[in-house]
């Protein structure tokens, strides 16, 4: 298992041991915890450090074998860049010279061409952790691999869409048969496919002489700014994207399930309750993704007793607040409060990330020339959309989702 999965391995299990410490608190400042959430929480940190111990091991195995690719070529251990600025530097102004590695560059075409980011500076660019972005930390990641990391990705999954008891198990059938009685016709197993095709995604930041002159400042510049700047396009699309070009979003897909508003142009107890309700499975990876114009709104929210639902966790260092016992991250790429798909309850590892292509440079020393500035361009490909085409109908006949919208 790599390092990015076992990282969202511990973070799940860290949501469960706080939404134990949150079921504590909710019962009053004088309550203590159970013996069985005691049990239930020395398990889940014995997981906790056993995790971080694989995690420390899988590091420390890539940063030996990167080690051993380096001296196993010393011209490119001796030559190759410091910092991620110095590598910028080498790039900007000698794009041709070997030491950076660079691949056949026209100016015509910067989608297909550019200097391959290596990997230690990849990650400096595309790693994140979830105080940083929402979708992608939480969600599952397949990684680009192989001689065509672009190529389209299908995925098999078992058809759970309308239909009964036998849709949610995807075409399987079962039932009690007395003796010797005719057994039941199955039918056919019903199967589906999901494709991802990773799309272009292509910024720019414009690079001035003085800081060129400067590693360390454009290091830490281009690594925060490109990160940020790759936060906000790629949170955008996973949460809202048409599909056409780009991601596929969670928000309105037509596999989620939809809560009636109760009371137009508000959120309201009775509307966590339904979207609650409406969810599918048992899952304690569940998250409020909310519009950051609900956030007063949410945080006044009162159950029929007169308590808050809403809990701050500022014990915790770090912790989101919860919502009915559920982490809630506000985003403004969500519509304002009391408009459609204002809140959503979502299961993110039901979400699809297919990363392509790793990083690439592209360098335009012509555009703002006069201005003593030069463009650089960075582009990477990345598709994805959430497992399901539909809504689960439960056998209750309910349609229930991973993803949930507010009407």
């Amino acid at each position: 298992m790599n390092v990015e999965q076992l990282k969202r391995n511990r973070s799940s299990i860290v949501q469960e041991m706080k939404s134990i410490q949150a079921g504590v608190d909710a019962r009053g400042s004088d309550a203590t915890i159970t013996p069985e959430e005691l049990t239930k929480f020395q398990d889940l940190r014995s997981k906790v450090e056993a995790l971080d111990n694989s995690i420390a091991t899988a590091e420390y195995v890539s940063k030996v074998d990167a080690e051993v690719a380096l001296r196993a070529d010393p011209v490119q251990s001796e030559e190759r860049a410091k910092s991620f600025g110095e590598f910028i530097q080498r790039f900007i102004r000698d794009p041709n010279s070997p030491r950076v590695d660079s691949r056949d560059m026209t100016q015509s075409n910067p989608l297909q061409s550019g200097l391959a980011v290596p990997p230690e500076y990849e990650n400096m660019i595309r790693a994140l952790d979830p105080s940083e972005a929402i979708v992608r930390p939480r969600a599952t990641v397949i990684a680009g691999s192989g001689a065509s990391p672009d190529a389209t990705f299908k995925i098999t999954a078992f058809n759970q869409g309308t239909g009964g008891n036998q849709s949610v198990y995807g075409g399987v059938t079962m039932s009690f048969v007395a003796e010797n009685a005719t057994r039941p016709n199955a039918g056919d197993i019903k199967l589906q496919e999901i494709s991802l095709e990773p799309q272009p995604l292509v910024g720019y930041m414009d690079i001035s002489k003085q800081l060129l002159e400067n590693s360390s400042a454009i290091g830490i510049f281009a690594e925060k700014q490109l990160k940020l700047a790759g936060i906000s396009v790629e949170e955008r699309s996973f949460i809202g994207g048409s599909g056409i070009g780009a991601p596929t979003g969670l928000l309105n897909h037509p596999c989620a399930a939809v809560a009636a508003r109760t009371t137009v142009g508000q959120i309201t107890y009775d509307d966590i309750l339904n979207m609650v309700s409406k969810s599918y499975g048992n899952s304690n990876g569940y998250v409020w993704i909310a519009s950051r114009t609900a956030q007063p709104t949410l945080s006044k929210l009162k159950d029929t007793a007169g308590n808050l639902i809403w809990s701050f966790n500022g014990a915790i260092t770090g912790a989101p607040p919860t919502l009915y016992g559920i982490p809630v991250f506000f985003s403004e790429r969500l519509p304002a409060v009391g408009t459609s798909g204002d809140l959503i309850l979502a299961d993110l590892s039901k979400y699809i990330i297919r990363d392509g292509s790793s990083p690439r440079l592209f360098l335009d020393p012509y555009t703002r020339a006069i201005n003593n500035f030069t463009r650089l361009y960075v582009s990477w490909n990345v598709d994805a959309k959430p497992w399901l085409t539909a809504p689960i109908t439960c056998e209750d006949g309910v349609a229930r989702s991973p993803f949930v919208n507010l009407s």
